[in-house]
């Protein structure tokens, strides 16, 4: 009982965060001390199922694609967020290392499974998409989603080592989560929760 009272809210939050972090809809539950909590006991408890602890290290992640999108404003389209701002690149930078523990920290038994591949995968992405964001026209981000022409040069005017780094992990991020997603058996796919298919 002490579980699915705990790993539901959870299921709740996952679902939520990454619907609005694939359709670029603001947050309508944000993280909690409660999901802290949730996430303890979770880990913790000694009935608790070697899946729980997998899916408690997934939360986790949910956790920091939420902050990248708080923080970079991800929903707004008509935000003005460039790589070429030394505060927008600290945040990058922690949020990078905020990843790499996350990934670090994981029990060796789920590293190279394909499901945590592509989550540390579409995050990454995610989070460094912003060096994409630049001279777009923000109704492209909006249904009908039809692509226009850019107007003027199709390059940033300063382009900086921070945006080359990002783009490289753009592409990276994008060629690892596709072989992650490709990896996984026909079973596993049918058994994902939705969202990871947005």
């Amino acid at each position: 009982y002490q579980r699915r009272v705990r790993d539901i809210p959870l299921l709740s939050v996952t679902n939520k965060h990454s619907s609005s972090m694939s359709l670029r809809r603001p947050l309508l539950v944000r993280w909690s001390p409660y999901a802290d909590e949730c996430i303890e006991v979770l880990t913790t408890t000694k009935d608790a199922l070697p899946s729980d602890k997998w899916f408690c290290q997934l939360i986790r992640a949910q956790h920091i694609a939420e902050d990248v999108g708080l923080e970079f404003s991800m929903d707004d389209t008509a935000s003005l967020l460039t790589l070429n701002d030394s505060k927008t690149q600290y945040h990058l930078k922690a949020f990078e290392r905020q990843l790499k523990e996350w990934f670090e920290a994981a029990p060796p038994e789920i590293v190279n499974k394909p499901l945590f591949q592509h989550s540390y995968g579409i995050i990454n992405l995610y989070m460094h998409e912003i060096a994409m964001h630049h001279n777009h026209n923000i109704d492209d981000f909006r249904p009908p989603f039809n692509a226009t022409p850019i107007e003027g040069p199709p390059d940033p005017d300063n382009v900086t080592p921070a945006h080359i780094e990002a783009l490289t992990t753009c592409i990276q991020s994008a060629h690892a989560t596709f072989d992650a997603f490709l990896s996984m058996d026909i079973r596993t796919l049918r058994a994902l929760p939705y969202s990871a298919l947005i």
